[in-house]
């Protein structure tokens, strides 16, 4: 995805910062990109992959590997839990932006 583990945020990190919430801060996709296609906003966060709870990058990367570049994966992504939505969008990486 343009997500792949690129704009992840893990969640010691998200920990040691003070931050709470569940999943995975996402930063602004690039433009283009099929997550910004999908119109997912910097600052909302990745629940799930294929409907399996992501706690860690490792668990990330697992899940879109099952996927062939070019596949579709679904996304749970929302500012929060409660507001979070299922999104279909193609493997494109599963490699951090470097």
């Amino acid at each position: 995805m343009a997500l792949a583990t690129q704009g992840l945020r893990d969640a010691a990190l998200a920990s040691a910062v003070g931050e709470t919430e569940a999943g995975f801060v996402l930063v602004p996709p690039r433009p283009g990109s099929p997550l910004a296609e999908l119109g997912v906003q910097g600052g909302e966060r990745l629940f799930a992959v294929d409907g399996q709870p992501v706690h860690s990058v490792p668990e990330i990367q697992a899940a879109l590997r099952k996927h062939a570049l070019g596949e579709t994966a679904v996304l749970r992504v929302g500012p929060d839990a409660d507001h979070a939505r299922d999104l279909s969008a193609k493997h494109v990486s599963d490699y951090p932006a470097g």
